[in-house]
């Protein structure tokens, strides 16, 4: 304990104040100035070697350093940094006040707009920190003080990051930062992380403020981690009522896994929360106080009649103002893809390979049903896997028998028809995932098939199949009779897609695609072999928008086309590799209403999602 002692002649210690990461913190008096300041001791265990000491010595003289080099109200101030008979210190501006731990900790009642205002300054801190090359790592409640004027100050740069980081301070593949804030690009190598990492540590503790929870919080330290690197946050409104939908949009997008998907900079992130405060004052949501219930951790709000009415009135204003959210205007019309005003962008990726939930073994087809779970054929592990959109485990879909599950569909009361590269067999199941009977396969009846590689159900129950080996389009009906053969020319129809009363059959064979009606009468075809755009070499997969523009998936030149339902080429994306974006033999494919496509990415053993706005 360092109370009543003096350091470097002039510091007198009085009290002990708190104890951080890195040390204990102590009031102390600054004897020639005759001001308060606050002393952060650096504590080292005995039993770390002598050579680690000298590495957290250096990173504690480093937060000195980190801090010392901004110049913010919203940032702790430092005086000094010293060492005396071994003692390692930092002095600084004293704070009186709490934490923002101490206020979460407590359930102390707070208002909404001051709440805001106090992230807004938060964030402004972390900018001006950033714009100085200085990342902070340790973004939690414990490191934000408030003081007695509602003001905020973040505190304890101690294991911050800037250009000029020792290589053995911050090591590759070390986790720096606490776990329940920490972001996924720092669990996978905190080396690569940058100042978004910090965007995230912020909205993990700005979630904690309103539900007292954290947003990927578990009961083991291994399961936090996958929650940390898998798990969406769920969104604030489920848990907790009265908090504005645009406030939990923007903590959910600073939540977001992707760094390239959430907020770049604090500027950002200010600008938003500024403009909605400035709302919310002029509201009568301005004066609803936030408190919990001592036995729970709802948010209880005095003035609850007034939410609904003010929350209207908050969304139409926010829509109407083009500058913050960006709300509703991302809307896709039919003529931005003629005019080539679109762009795509990635959005995440998800599986790996493997034979555990959430990994493939050479993936054939995706499908996503009327309830949006996507339906993955995970061919060689011999089961469909189910997820949400966001890549979230559901459930397997397995069965005796069933050995290399390549496509599937569903029909109008939701059974789902899977079929089988091995046998050929047609397997159906009910909605509750039981087996009902299967059809088909290598049996050499007039139902046979030789060569599945698609299954397309429409709207009236016909079962359109792709029998690649025998040139043809099989159509079935529910009670898997064959009721026709369409053969248009084929030489290997290998995927099936529809937009409206028209069916599109991809031929990888000549290549072309072919559009047909549901009776299998040949429309009109186009596509010819080549690498340049427009061409096809390999093409393995075909879908349709809602628009009617179609997507053809390229084997051999890793990449996604888009034509419009004429046939005329509008764009592509993709080209080979492993990272993200980059597709090694890509296969199968959707189109959400609003625009998501999902890849499945065969050769790298996951999906990759990407979007479709306005350039």
């Amino acid at each position: 304990m360092l109370t009543n002692t003096k350091l470097l002649g002039k510091y007198t210690v009085l009290n002990e104040i708190g104890r951080g990461g890195m040390g204990i913190v102590y009031k102390a008096i600054d004897e020639n100035l005759e001001r308060p300041v606050a002393i952060k001791e650096l504590v080292i265990s005995k039993i770390i070697e002598s050579s680690d000491q000298k590495d957290i010595i250096e990173r504690f003289r480093r937060e000195a350093l980190s801090a010392a080099s901004l110049n913010h109200s919203n940032i702790i101030t430092i005086f000094d940094v010293g060492q005396e008979e071994n003692i390692n210190f930092i002095a600084m501006e004293y704070l009186p006040g709490i934490t923002l731990k101490d206020l979460i900790d407590n359930k102390t009642p707070f208002n909404l707009v001051d709440m805001i205002e106090i992230m807004i300054q938060v964030s402004n801190g972390l900018d001006h920190a950033h714009s100085k090359g200085v990342v902070h790592r340790d973004v939690k409640p414990d490191n934000i003080r408030i003081l007695e004027d509602n003001s905020a100050k973040i505190m304890d740069f101690g294991i911050a990051g800037s250009k000029t980081n020792n290589k053995r301070i911050t090591e590759e593949g070390s986790i720096l930062g606490t776990l329940g804030y920490i972001s996924p690009e720092q669990l996978y190598n905190s080396k690569t992380a940058d100042s978004r990492a910090d965007i995230f540590s912020y909205g993990a503790m700005f979630y904690e403020v309103f539900t007292k929870k954290l947003p990927f919080d578990a009961d083991t330290v291994g399961q936090a981690v996958m929650n940390i690197m898998q798990k969406n946050a769920t969104p604030i409104k489920e848990l907790i009522n009265g908090l504005p939908d645009e406030l939990d949009s923007l903590i959910l997008k600073c939540l977001e896994k992707d760094p390239d998907k959430r907020y770049q900079k604090f500027k950002e992130v200010s600008n938003d929360l500024t403009m909605l405060k400035f709302i919310l004052m002029n509201s009568e949501i301005n004066s609803m106080e936030f408190s919990f219930g001592s036995n729970d951790n709802n948010l209880k709000i005095k003035t609850t009649n007034n939410y609904d009415k003010v929350n209207n009135t908050l969304i139409s204003k926010i829509e109407n103002n083009n500058d913050i959210f960006k709300i509703n205007n991302n809307e896709i019309d039919e003529n931005d893809f003629t005019h080539n005003k679109i762009k795509i962008e990635f959005v995440n990726t998800f599986g790996e390979y493997g034979n555990l939930s959430n990994q493939f073994c050479s993936p054939r087809s995706i499908f996503l049903s009327e309830n949006n779970l996507l339906w993955i054929c995970d061919t060689k592990n011999s089961r469909v896997q189910i997820f949400n959109k966001s890549g979230e485990f559901q459930f397997s879909l397995t069965h005796d028998g069933m050995n290399s599950p390549c496509g599937l569909a569903q029909d109008s009361i939701e059974n789902t028809y899977v079929i089988d590269s091995e046998d050929c067999k047609v397997r159906v199941f009910d909605k509750e995932n039981n087996f009902i009977y299967d059809f088909a396969g290598k049996t050499g009846t007039e139902n046979a098939l030789y060569s599945v590689s698609s299954i397309f159900i429409s709207n009236d129950d016909r079962i359109y199949i792709c029998d690649y080996e025998s040139s043809t389009v099989k159509m079935y009906d529910k009670e898997g009779n064959l009721r026709k053969r369409i053969n248009n020319d084929y030489k290997s129809p290998y995927s099936i897609s529809s937009y409206k009363d028209k069916l599109i059959v991809m031929d990888y064979g000549v290549p072309k695609i072919q559009i047909i009606s549901k009776e299998g009468r040949a429309l009109f075809n186009f596509g010819k072999r080549g690498i340049a755009l427009g061409e096809f070499t390999v093409p393995r997969s075909v879908s349709t928008d809602k628009f009617g523009n179609i997507y053809i998936t390229e084997k051999l030149t890793h990449r996604v086309q888009i034509f419009d339902q004429n046939g005329k080429y509008l764009t592509s994306f993709g080209k080979k590799g492993d990272k993200k974006e980059f597709f090694n033999e890509p296969e199968g494919i959707i189109i959400t209403d609003d625009f998501e496509i999902f890849v499945l990415d065969r050769g790298n053993n996951r999906v990759q999602i990407f979007k479709i706005v306005n350039s």
